[in-house]
């Protein structure tokens, strides 16, 4: 089994590639790398393998053709991922909203392609439930809750406005990832909670007009939002 050097061994290189010549392949190259090592390796080199992906999300317009691609393969390396700094997690949270959504236009979401929004909210789900208790906590801090409140708003209006089903069904799963229904420890529930109520009237409106805005709404559909209610 590789220890944790032979892996930052085998990353490094394509990481290099991948920062200097942004492509789908090398973001595969990166993406199926990352997959193959321990769970021990992936934890320890997290924010090494995951800073070209922030470097090049930075620096992407909304409407490039690799932007789908990028947040699919965050999505996939976050998910053997630990995500213990706070500052990786607020700046890929920023960044990923900041492509579908305008908080300058009334939150307003941006007339990006299905593709883009799906791999955007799979890929704030991913980060949020790699999270550690820690980051947790502070994203439930009142320095986050403008952000917080604004990536509950766009989720919602995706749930909403969009006719693809699958996106809508993630964009509610999202929504409770963010509530932290995933966690059990007390000390993150309970500030997620207090958190969360401020929010949650909004919240109950939009979902229930969800279900009640289309009589062909799927299982799944009623299963997520009554999950979340």
């Amino acid at each position: 089994m590789l220890d944790v050097q032979d892996a930052f061994n085998l990353m490094r290189p394509l990481c290099v590639r991948l920062t200097k010549e942004f492509t789908k392949d090398n973001m595969m190259e990166v993406t199926k790398a990352f997959e193959s090592l321990p769970e021990m390796c992936c934890r320890e080199l997290t924010e090494y393998v995951v800073f070209p992906f922030r470097f090049h999300l930075r620096r992407l317009e909304r409407t490039d053709g690799l932007v789908a691609q990028l947040f699919e393969c965050l999505s996939s390396i976050l998910k053997k991922a630990a995500v213990d700094s706070y500052s990786l997690f607020s700046d890929i949270f920023m960044q990923v909203f900041v492509k579908i959504s305008s908080p300058k236009e009334d939150n307003k979401i941006l007339g990006v392609s299905e593709e883009v929004k799906v791999s955007a909210v799979k890929c704030v789900h991913s980060l949020v439930s790699s999270c550690s208790t820690s980051v947790l906590q502070q994203m439930y801090g009142h320095s986050f809750r403008v952000f917080l409140g604004h990536a509950i708003y766009v989720l919602l209006r995706l749930a909403e406005q969009e006719k693809f089903r699958h996106l809508q069904v993630i964009a509610i799963e999202t929504i409770s990832v963010l509530a932290s229904c995933h966690v059990s420890k007390k000390k993150v529930t309970g500030k997620a909670g207090a958190t969360f109520a401020a929010f949650l009237p909004g919240i109950c409106l939009s979902l229930s007009r969800v279900l009640a805005g289309d009589q062909k709404q799927g299982h799944a559909m009623f299963v997520v939002s009554l999950y979340f209610i």
